[in-house]
C-alpha cells in the first residue's frame, strides 16, 4: 500500500510561475511605449504641421456710427413773425395775469379792512343816519373809491379767508384750551354780518365742546405741589387744604392752570353757598376752556344737576334760583378723624 514514489523532504520545487509574470509584464510595456511612440509620431507630422498653417486671429474692427448730416430745414418769414408775435402776446396776457392776480389780493384785503372796520363800528355804537344831502355831497369818485370791486372770485377768497380764520380759532382753543379763541367763534355766531357762516361757526363751536367733553389735558396723576404753595408746616399734602383755601386758588388766576383745574376738582362734594359761588364764577370766567369745564363737572357732582358744557345762562339761572345752601360741611378727613373718635358718654 505505500506509494511507488515519495519526494524526498530536501528537494525543493520549481515553479515558473515568476518568470512568466516579468515576461508579461515586460511586453504590456513594450506595448504602451509603442502606442506613446506612434501618437508622438502622428501629432508632429499630421496635426502640428497644419497648426502652424493656421491664420492669426485678427482684431475686431471697429465700426465707426455713421452720423447723418443735419438738415437744413427753412420756415418760411411768415411762420417766424407768427410765434414771435404769439411769444410777445403770451408775455403780455402773463403780465395781465400777475397784475389782476395782485388787484384781486388787493381788493380782498381792503374788503377784509372794510367789513372787520363796519362790524367793530356796529358794535361799538349805533349806525349813523344818512341824509341825502350827505348822500349828493358825496361825489362819485369818493363812492366808487370807497367801494372795492367785488367779484365772484373775491367773495369765495374772502369766504375762504373767514372759513380759515374760524378753523384757526377752533384749533387755538383745543391745542391751548383759549376761552378768547371760544368767545371769537360765538362772537362770529352772533354776528349778523356772517350769517352765511353760521353752519361753519356752529361745526366749530361743536369741535371744540367735544373735545372738552371727551378729552383731558392735565397728567391724570397730577397732584398740587402745595410745600411749594403754601409755607404751613401744617398742609403737607391736599386734603390738608381747607375749603378758603381751595377757593383762592381757584380764583388766582396767576397760578398755573393745572393747580385751579385740581383746585376745582377737589372743591367737588363740598355743598356750601361759597363753593357754588367760586364754581360758577370759574365756569365763567376762567381764560383756560379746562379749569372751567372741570369746575363745571364738579358743580353738577355738588349740587346733583346735569347742564350742556358750558351753558352759562341756564347754570347761572338755576343757580340764582337754588343758592340757599347751609353751613359748610365737614370734610372728607374731618369726616374720618370724627368717625374714629370714640363717642362721648
Amino acid at each position: 500500500g505505500a506509494p511507488a514514489y515519495t519526494r524526498p523532504t530536501n528537494l525543493r520545487r520549481v515553479t515558473h510561475a515568476v518568470q512568466l509574470f516579468a515576461l508579461l509584464l515586460f511586453i504590456v510595456l513594450l506595448l504602451f511605449a509603442a502606442l506613446i511612440t506612434g501618437l508622438n509620431s502622428f501629432y508632429q507630422k499630421r496635426i502640428l504641421p497644419k497648426l502652424g498653417a493656421a491664420q492669426p486671429v485678427q482684431a475686431p474692427v471697429t465700426v465707426q456710427p455713421v452720423v447723418p448730416a443735419a438738415v437744413k430745414v427753412e420756415v418760411p418769414a411768415e411762420l417766424t413773425d407768427g410765434l414771435t408775435t404769439a411769444r410777445e402776446q403770451i408775455t403780455q396776457l402773463q403780465k395781465q395775469i400777475d397784475a389782476l392776480r395782485e388787484s384781486n389780493v388787493t381788493a380782498e384785503n381792503r374788503l377784509r379792512e372794510m367789513s372787520e372796520r363796519l362790524a367793530a363800528q356796529q358794535r361799538a355804537a349805533p349806525a349813523p343816519t344818512v341824509t341825502p344831502t350827505d348822500v349828493g355831497a358825496a361825489s362819485e369818485g369818493q363812492v366808487a373809491a370807497m367801494i372795492p370791486a367785488v367779484s365772484e372770485t373775491n367773495k369765495e377768497l374772502v369766504l375762504l379767508k373767514d372759513r380759515n380764520r374760524l378753523t384757526e380759532y377752533a384749533d387755538t382753543a383745543i391745542a391751548t384750551g383759549s376761552r378768547e379763541a371760544l368767545d371769537s367763534l360765538i362772537t362770529y355766531l352772533l354776528d349778523k354780518d356772517y350769517a352765511h357762516l353760521e353752519h361753519a361757526v356752529r361745526a366749530e363751536i361743536q369741535r371744540v365742546y367735544y373735545h372738552l367733553k371727551f378729552t383731558v389735558r392735565i397728567d391724570p396723576s397730577y397732584t398740587m405741589p402745595v410745600n411749594e404753595l403754601f409755607k404751613d408746616p401744617a398742609i403737607r399734602e391736599e386734603s390738608d387744604l381747607k375749603t378758603e383755601k381751595l377757593i383762592e386758588l381757584l380764583a388766582d388766576q396767576k397760578q398755573d392752570w393745572q393747580v385751579r383745574l385740581r383746585a376745582a376738582f377737589l372743591l367737588g362734594g363740598r355743598r356750601t353757598r361759597e363753593v357754588g359761588d367760586a364754581l360758577v364764577k370759574a365756569i365763567k370766567e376762567d381764560p383756560v376752556l379746562d379749569v372751567a369745564k372741570e369746575a363745571q363737572f364738579s358743580f353738577e357732582a355738588t349740587m346733583k344737576h346735569k347742564f350742556l358744557l358750558l351753558e352759562i345762562p341756564a347754570i347761572e339761572q338755576w343757580w340764582k334760583e337754588n343758592s340757599q345752601l347751609s353751613s359748610e360741611p365737614l370734610t372728607k378727613q374731618q369726616a374720618a378723624e370724627k368717625k374714629k373718635a370714640p363717642a362721648k358718654n
